[in-house]
Parts: C-alpha cells; structure tokens; sequence
C-alpha cells in the first residue's frame, strides 16, 4: 500500500480537513416551504411585535377553536421572515411555533395521564417562549404526580408573570390543601372582582372584563392590577400593538403601586419598542430593582445601552444578566443567548478577541446544551416494557398513560398527536434552515435532529441535517444523513460530493473512493473534491488512479492551497519531480504562501538534493522565522552538506525552542556520534528514545553510543530493544530518519 511521508505530509490530517470544509459551499441547503402550509393566514406587523412585547402575560387559549388560529398567525409570520430572507426573524418565528407545538403536545399528554412525558415537554417549550400556561401546565402535571410542593411552585411562576391567572390561583390554592396549609389556601378576597374581570378576559370576553374591572375600582380606586388588567385587555383589543389607552392604563398602574413588577416592565419594553431607550431605561430601572434577580430586565438594558452605543454600560448591563442566567441555569433563559452574542461583538470590537470568541461560543453551547438535554429525556421517557424503546420520532402512542380515556377519546387524543408532531417536526425544520441560512450549523444540526424525532419524513430533512453536521465537524452524522439522502436521490450530486468529503474527514478512504468515483471528471475537476478522491486513492493503494486524478485536478481551477496539498501526495507518491513542479505553480500564484517551501525542500532532501533543499528551507523561514520544522529540516540539510557547525546552532535553537521535538533529539545525537562526540550523542539519543519508544533508529543508535563509552550493559539492552521493534516489521517512515514528533 502507498503511504505518504509522514515528515512531508505534516500536519495533513488538519490541512485536510479544514480543505473539506471549505467545500461544503459546493453544496447547496434545500430549502423546502414550511411542511405545514396554512391557507388564508395573515399577520399584522403591529401585532406581532405587540405580542413579543406583552411576553409572558399573553396565554394561548386551551380551546380547540382557538389554537389553530394562534396557530395560523404563528406559522404565518414564520412563513412572511423567511419570504423576506430575514433569517433572524424567521428563527424567533419558528421558535414560537415550536413553543406552542409543544405545549399543546404536553397538552395531549395531561388528558391522557401521560405527567412525566407533559412535564418534559412544558420544560422544553419554555426554552422556545416563556409562557404562563407552561407554568400552570407544570402545576397540573406536579399536582397529579402528588408533587405539592413543585405545583405550587409553577403556580407561582405563572402568577409572577400574569398575577390575575384564574386558574394558576387555583391551583396555588390545591397546592397548599394539599400541604396542609389551609390559612394560606384562603387567599385574600380582594382579588375576586379582579380575578373575575381577567376570567372575562381569558373567554375573550372584553366588555364584560372592563366591567368587572371598573367595578373593582369604583369599589376600591387602589385595587391593584385593576389598572395593569385594564392595560392587557387594550393591549389585547388593539392586536396586542402597544396604544395610548394601554400605556395609560400601566402608568396608573405603577402611580397607584410604583413598585408594580410587571407594569414597570411592560412600560419600559414598549418604550424601547418605539426606540424611546432613555424612557424605557427609567422603566426598567424599577423593574430591576423590584426584581433584581430577573436577568431579562438587564438584558433589555443592555440592549437600549448598545443601541446607543454605550458599550461600556452594555456591557456591565450584559454581564449582570449573564450571571444571573447562568446561576439559575442559562437554559431556563433562551433571551440570556442575547446578551452572550451582543457582549461578544462589544468584546471583539474593542480587540478582546478570545472573550469575545469565548461568549459567542458560550451562546451556541447553550443552544446545543438545551437541545441536547431535552433529546436525552425525552428519549428514555415512558418506555415500553419487556424491550428497547423505540426512536422518539416514531413511538406516537407508545408512551400513552393510564389515564381511563373511552375509544372515541383515545383516537382524538391520537389525531390530536399526530397534527401536533407535523407542526413540530415542521417548526424544528424551519428553526434548523434559518439557523443554517446564517451559519449556525450546530444549533441548525441540534434542530434538525428535534425535527427528525417527530417527523422523519419532511422532504429535504435527510439532505439539510446532512450538510448541517458537515458543516459543524459531525461527519459520521452527516454520512448517516446524507447516505439517506443519497438513497432517496440517488441523482443528487451534491449531496454525493458532500458525503463523499464527509467520508474523507472521518478517514474512510475506500468509501470516499467509491461515492466520489460516479462523479468522475466533473469531481476530479472540483479542487478539494478532487484532491480529496485522489489522497483517498492514494491511502487505499490505488496509486496510479491517484496520479490521474491528480493530474485531472492541475488541469482544473485549483487554486495555491490545493497545489500544495496536490505537491505534497504527489511526493508521498514517489513523483518528485511532478511534486516540484507542482509546488512551484502553488507558489506563482501565492508567493506568500507558507509550506510550500518546506514541501519542496522535504522533497529535494529525499531525493539527495540537500543543497537546494537548504534554499527552499531558508525561505520557509524568510516566511515563517518561527516554523520549527523548517529550521530542523535546515540543521537536517546541513548535516548531510557536512556543514558540522551551522547544523550544529541550528539543531541547538529547535531544542531551546521545542525540547520535547524527538527527531531534532534524534538526528542532532546521530550526527555528534558520526563526529565522535559520543558523550553528548547519548543524552540526545536517551531523550530521544525516551520520546518515541517505538522508534527503532533511536534504539540502534543509542546502543553504539554507549558502546564506544564502554557501557556494554546498557548497549546490549538497546540493542534488544532495536532488534525486537526490527523483527516486528513495522514500516520505516521516509527520510529523514526517524517518524516525526511536531513540536
């Protein structure tokens, strides 16, 4: 089998690698329209950012007839961000979908007793969106689970958000009988026209709600949240666009209660929505005073404080949120990846670059960590007993409860599941192709992987998780993607080329060879493909076919850096002189370009041209002075010139520099015991062999230096030493010496 130098091909696993990367532009994302398309839906600009702005008070009705139009106004803002390109807008769309699609699953899962699997699917949609009715589900699925004390807790949760929640009052008040707490379940009963008024609201019932608000202040002009209540049914009445008379109502609100959580909020949100930042700071302000461990409320400060380009208050605003975030656990807060993305350009900007590098790293983590987190338990949910649990993607029904549903109440439960599981699979498709539209192929990766679990049947989704795995260094997921995707379409070139690399990534040679072999010239013609399906041949012994490609290759488009790699494999072929020509095109075109030197030079050296090679290697260094294996390959041509003094500085400067470098060691010591310097040889060629025990010429050395210092012992175990590693066969690395340790 032909082998490559390992000396000539330093470093080639990452140079190829990084060389198959860049070609994953050769194959272009699928981009399929939304697996659900809904007729009819429209969306009003206004409302939608009226919506974000309302945050956690808005409550999607449990009601059949009203959920598939929040629904529909979802999927329709999705669909109009990814008409208009806008791949931001259109993963926050996506996300909102996802969010509802799974509360209406773990919905599903409370009518049919299935808690564990609704209360993983309620913590998963808050990742997406926080929402009051995910709290209030929680509590549902606690309470019948006999978990009080964890049902009070989500009822809480949901009335920190929207304290006039019926039903989350409800069952703070079940909770609490269930504890025993029977003074604490009363409540106090001055919320009752209030409650009333947001029960009229919950039903839609606008008119009647204002009344019983109204009511409530004619009754008592301080009634809290009459006033914040008043504010959500405007806010509600005008589509959730921010208004006058919403406005109006909330700074009543905090006149009557300054020290009202959620109006100061609200105020200050819909304020930085119109731009007014300074406004919304005085809001938020309060808010984060009143509430100073709410990481969003800091977040949204430093988002006012970058519009203004205050970086420095930005960021100290960034960083509180972040610290509070991460101490609550960062997953809980999808809106903290915010304040890691704008911190880290604020630190590149100002030439932080590795903490810059660091929190928009920590931004995709959290992307990732979520995702991965809710995949592990979803998948061990509820299995069947007696076997392995099937993939999440398909098990449906098989993680049914015991609730005692009829037939009739079972097959709807199922059909509801089954359109449920097509909005998901659908929503995680979308998020993943706006994330991969803006190269953020592990979070695309991640969600594809979601959309895969609830409907591995989405046109294009092998394809794009495929491409999305390549793209975030997974290769053996983007083979198993695309090697289905290729089987569906088996014409699909692209997605041929794109598995084809990623076989070559994973070093699986005899399969790049045959994906890529279909392509023929076309393939050998593309630089990196072809040179990819040429070292593939190489490696798996077909060395002439390696030479026609590579030659296909050179009469292509290929630029420098794939002239080096091409002048490298033809060396590692044994055609010098091809290898040299090659590199001197690579170096025409870019005479920058570093490696390309030591290439030749390494090459001139095995074909015992040491003087020439000494040039190529003075100009790596003219290139790169710190290029350590230029300057030992140098010391290396030295030596064989007989140049004893100038070999002997220049091996001295590597060692200084890199003193565990194992060749440097071993040839600085072979050539001082040619010069009779046995005594030093031996410390060179000790450390040496200590370095690289498995390498023989070290061995066989070190027992003629100690021999000619009469250390016969010493000289007869190294001896074994060499004589065992020779009868082993292994196979001797190319000149110079012994296989190389990069420093």
């Amino acid at each position: 089998m032909i082998r490559p130098s390992l000396s000539i091909l330093s470093g080639w696993v990452l140079r190829a690698k990084r060389s198959a990367a860049r070609l994953a532009g050769v194959c272009l994302l699928a981009l399929p329209g939304s697996a659900l398309a809904v007729a009819g839906a429209q969306e009003n600009p206004a409302g939608a950012q009226g919506q974000r702005a309302q945050g956690a008070a808005q409550r999607a009705a449990d009601d059949s007839a009203v959920v598939p139009g929040e629904l529909e106004k979802r999927l329709g803002a999705a669909r109009a961000a990814r008409e208009s390109g806008d791949w931001g807008a259109a993963a926050q769309a996506n996300e909102r979908v996802i969010a509802l699609g799974l509360r209406e699953m773990a919905r599903v899962g409370l009518q049919e007793a299935a808690f564990a699997r609704a209360e993983e699917l309620y913590r998963r949609s808050l990742q997406f969106e926080e929402s009051a009715d995910a709290h209030v589900g929680l509590a549902i699925a606690y309470l019948y689970a006999q978990r009080p004390e964890d049902s009070l807790a989500e009822a809480e949760k949901a009335l920190g958000s929207d304290p006039g929640n019926a039903q989350a009052w409800n069952l703070r008040g079940e909770a609490l009988l269930k504890m025993k707490k029977y003074g604490e379940a009363a409540g106090e009963h001055g919320w009752l026209r209030v409650l009333l008024g947001r029960a009229y609201q919950e039903a839609g019932m606008q008119e009647e709600a204002a009344g019983e608000l109204r009511r409530a202040l004619a009754l008592e002009p301080k009634t809290a949240n009459a006033h914040y209540f008043l504010g959500l049914g405007a806010l509600e009445g005008n589509e959730w666009a921010p208004s006058a008379e919403s406005r109006s109502e909330f700074l009543q609100e905090v006149r009557l209660n300054p020290r009202h959580f959620q109006a100061n909020y609200l105020l200050g949100f819909m304020a930085a929505n119109a731009r007014e930042t300074e406004e919304s700071d005085r809001y938020l302000k309060i808010a984060a005073e009143i509430r100073p461990s709410v990481p969003e409320t800091w977040l949204y400060l430093g988002l006012n404080a970058y519009s203004r380009k205050e970086n420095g208050a930005a960021e100290e605003y960034f960083r509180k949120a972040i610290a509070l975030g991460e101490s609550e656990g960062a997953q809980a807060h999808g809106e903290i990846r915010k304040a890691y993305i704008s911190l880290g350009r604020i630190l590149l900007s100002s030439g932080r670059a590795e903490e810059g590098e660091r929190c928009l790293a920590r931004a995709r983590e959290l992307q990732q960590q979520a995702m991965a987190e809710s995949q592990e338990k979803l998948a061990g949910m509820q299995r069947p007993e007696g076997g392995l649990g099937e993939p999440a993607g398909e098990r449906g029904a098989a993680v049914r409860g015991d609730a005692n549903l009829t037939a009739g109440q079972k097959e709807q439960a199922r059909r509801q599941e089954e359109y449920w599981r097509g909005v998901l699979g659908a929503g995680f498709h979308d998020l993943g192709t706006a994330e991969a539209m803006r190269e953020e192929y592990a979070a695309a990766l991640g969600h594809y992987r979601e959309a895969e679990q609830w409907n591995a049947k989405i046109p294009g989704l092998a394809r794009n998780l495929g491409f999305a795995a390549f793209r975030a260094g997974e290769y053996a997921e983007a083979v198993r993607a695309l090697k289905q995707a290729l089987e569906a379409a088996p014409e699909d070139k692209q997605a041929r080329a794109l598995l084809g690399l990623a076989y070559f990534a994973s070093e699986a040679f005899a399969e790049t060879v045959r994906t890529l072999a279909p392509l023929g010239k076309e393939a050998a013609r593309e630089p990196e493909l072809g040179y990819a399906w040429a070292d593939a041949l190489a490696r798996s012994g077909e060395g002439q076919q390696a030479a026609r490609v590579l030659e296909e290759l050179e009469r292509g488009p290929a630029g420098p850096d794939i002239l080096l790699l091409a002048g490298e494999l033809w060396s590692a072929l044994g055609e010098d002189a091809h290898a040299l020509a090659t590199l001197r095109r690579a170096l025409q075109g870019n005479p920058a370009l570093k490696k390309a030197h030591l290439a030749a030079g390494q090459t001139l050296l095995r074909a015992g041209r040491a003087a020439e090679a000494a040039q190529e290697f003075q100009a790596e260094l003219a290139l790169a002075p710190d290029e350590a294996e230029a300057r030992y390959n140098l010391a290396f041509a030295h030596a064989q010139q007989g140049q004893q003094e100038q070999a002997r500085a220049l091996f001295e400067e590597v060692l200084a520099a890199h003193p565990k470098y194992a060749e440097a060691h071993y040839q600085f010591g072979k050539m001082l015991l040619e010069a009779g310097k046995a005594r030093e040889a031996i410390a060179h060629l000790e450390e040496a062999a200590r370095l690289r025990p498995e390498a023989e010429e070290a061995h066989c050395q070190l027992q003629a230096a100690y021999r000619r210092e009469a250390r016969n012992a010493e000289a007869e175990r190294e001896l074994r030493i060499c004589q065992e590693l020779q009868a082993r066969k292994r196979e001797p690395a190319a000149a110079p010496g012994m296989p190389e340790k990069k420093p």
